[in-house]
């Protein structure tokens, strides 16, 4: 994916590299940073949708001031996502656990201006996992995992 050179639209300011790797030296936040670095949203969720078993992981282990900043892009890659196009291959699991992970490797106050969102998505998600999959087992997969998302916010959130 080409990175856009016209950024005179963007009116929030970009994430760094430092935003992906603030410790510096973290091999997979240096990934994320190859591969989301300098793109808007909608750069970011096109980019997300070309492979997303790939990119999901990414978003674990971005810094929480990126995670922060392309959050948007797990919230509509979630709530758009349709059963027939990927039947069999529920990545809503996998996004709950990145999400956690958010919670674990990273600075959680960062996180505190999206905990709403956070916990709006994970409402989504356990309320419609049997859009995101028709396999009962990968269902209850989906909200056990999302259920970590909600003890990490109400933990933040204390």
């Amino acid at each position: 994916m080409r990175k856009s050179s016209n950024r005179a639209d963007t009116e929030v300011r970009l994430p760094t590299e430092q935003d992906f790797d603030p410790s510096g030296g973290c091999l997979d936040a240096q990934s994320a940073w190859r591969n989301f670095g300098e793109l808007s949203i909608p750069e970011a969720l096109s980019v997300l949708r070309e492979n997303p078993i790939h990119y999901l992981e990414n978003f674990m282990f971005m810094g929480s001031r990126a995670f922060v900043f392309y959050f948007p892009v797990l919230d509509t890659f979630l709530r758009e996502f349709r059963l027939a196009e990927h039947e069999g291959e529920s990545k809503a699991a996998y996004t709950g656990s990145c999400v956690a992970m958010q919670f674990r490797l990273n600075n959680a106050i960062h996180l505190i201006p999206i905990l709403p969102a956070i916990r709006s998505l994970a409402d989504y998600v356990c309320l419609n996992a049997h859009l995101l999959t028709t396999h009962t087992d990968e269902q209850r997969r989906i909200v056990r995992d999302w259920q970590a998302v909600y003890k990490a916010i109400d933990s933040a959130a204390s």
